[in-house]
């Protein structure tokens, strides 16, 4: 259900009805919670926010890339394969293909299965070996339980990361269980077409198609802004890491925090 509001009236869409104002409308399943409330002249309309995880939720001290170097090299003997290969908001399918070519070899559907399963043993190591660097990102801890509570909010992952890897990062820093749903590298390796799977798949969880506008994607990397603005959705942009205000600014994002830790301002944006 996501709450319209047309000149003369306010309501909520249910199937096909349009039921007016003033009324309480519940719905609840085994997987979703889902409350509308609609007082005579307001309405809050529901939001999907969508997070980045390197770098927007967590920095994982390099373990992502050291994992990847690590199974490189025990399946195909090429130490520091990834060392001059861009990784920054690109997915892991582009960047495992970047470290293929550079050896001088293909990857195919077989290779990339392979790696993927020495991989995921490999960075679930990494996430455990004590690095100072490791450490949830700036205003995280207190945002996603405040927005986990929000009725008319939804929260899930839009990540270059391949889903294991993706949950075994948040994992370690007791932050999956705020994202029961996403979109991966194992879907695409066009981190644009990531969009419409993660919007697909909350259609397929709770029943309701969400207005592009009441998307959101966060994330820390131009890349992140760039692949969300085909498909019409707020972005945001969050210089918490790797670029500056001033180089998030040129992608052109709707929103740019220097992080997220100024609790008013992000939640008058995404609660």
């Amino acid at each position: 259900m996501w709450v319209r509001v047309p000149a003369a009236k306010i309501g909520v869409q249910v199937g096909g009805a349009f039921i007016d104002y003033p009324v309480l409308v519940a719905f609840y399943s085994d997987v979703v919670k889902l409350f509308v409330l609609i007082k005579i002249g307001h309405a809050k309309t529901m939001k999907l926010l969508l997070f980045d995880i390197d770098g927007t939720l967590v920095m994982s001290g390099g373990a992502g890339k050291r994992a990847m170097n690590r199974a490189f090299e025990q399946l195909y003997g090429h130490k520091n394969i990834l060392n001059d290969i861009s990784l920054s908001g690109r997915t892991d399918d582009l960047i495992l293909r970047d470290a293929f070519r550079k050896s001088g070899m293909n990857m195919t559907l077989s290779a990339l299965e392979a790696y993927k399963k020495v991989y995921f043993k490999v960075v679930e190591k990494e996430m455990h070996i004590p690095n100072h660097k490791k450490r949830i990102m700036p205003g995280i801890s207190r945002l996603l339980p405040a927005l986990h509570e929000q009725e008319t909010v939804y929260l899930g992952l839009l990540t270059g990361n391949w889903q294991k890897s993706g949950y075994t990062k948040i994992r370690h820093f007791d932050l999956d269980r705020y994202f029961p749903f996403g979109a991966f590298s194992d879907d695409s390796s066009d981190r644009s077409a990531l969009v419409p799977v993660a919007v697909q798949r909350f259609t397929e969880r709770h029943g309701v198609h969400p207005h592009p506008q009441d998307v959101y994607v966060i994330g820390d990397t131009p890349r992140d802004v760039t692949a969300a603005k085909p498909h019409n959705v707020k972005t945001v942009a969050v210089a918490a890491a790797l670029y500056s205000m001033d180089e998030l600014a040129k992608s052109d994002p709707d929103y740019l925090f220097p992080d997220l830790s100024d609790f008013e301002k992000v939640m008058d944006v995404l609660g």
